[in-house]
């Protein structure tokens, strides 16, 4: 079976460091959100990349930051047994409406592309919004998402600093994953791979 990231044209996802504990913008744990969730989902990584919406030259610096870079927050469980969630795609611009939960519309595409074993969620405005894959683990029987809301917290304006968000999904099943994340960020430089 093939394991699927969430790629967006020019964006190749690879790992960094990143923090997958629970926690808030000033660095508390976010114990309320660890309580309400009834699906247990601990990711080995947390990967945060910047698309730019230009290239500098290949080896040279990344390009500037500018309100058509794609930034992509994805925590991913590549260890055995993954549950419900074997991994979480986020995609926003910096124009994103931060600290303010973004209600997503069901289904995909998602920013012009759809997986299998995926369940699809997005905002109607792509510049201001959310897109997010929520990825289920091979074999695992379809659950679908009844609601989806996100809540960036922080957009990080350069490499190295934090990109972090909040999930709340909501499952046919009666399950709720409600969890925050944060990874810290690398820029792709043309498409090279990461500085």
């Amino acid at each position: 079976m093939r394991h699927a990231l969430l790629i967006v044209p020019a964006l190749f996802l690879m790992a960094c460091s990143a923090d997958t504990t629970s926690s808030t913008s000033d660095g508390t744990r976010d114990t309320t959100a660890e309580e309400q969730s009834t699906v247990t989902f601990q990711p080995d990584q947390t990967q945060a990349t910047r698309s730019p919406s230009s290239f500098a030259n290949c080896g040279g610096a990344p390009a500037p930051f500018s309100d058509g870079d794609i930034f992509s927050l994805q925590p991913v469980r590549t260890s055995l047994p993954a549950q419900k969630v074997k991994s979480i795609a986020l995609t926003f611009t910096r124009l994103v409406e931060r600290n303010v939960p973004l209600a997503l519309d069901l289904g995909g595409p998602v920013r012009g592309a759809t997986f299998e074993n995926a369940e699809h969620a997005q905002s109607s405005d792509e510049k201001t919004g959310v897109g997010l894959v929520a990825f289920r683990p091979d074999g695992a029987p379809s659950d679908a998402l009844t609601s989806a809301t996100v809540t960036v917290i922080d957009v990080a304006t350069k490499d190295g600093e934090p990109l972090t968000a909040r999930v709340d999904l909501h499952f046919a099943s009666g399950d709720v994953l409600l969890q925050t994340f944060t990874g810290t960020l690398a820029s792709y430089a043309n498409g090279c791979g990461s500085k």
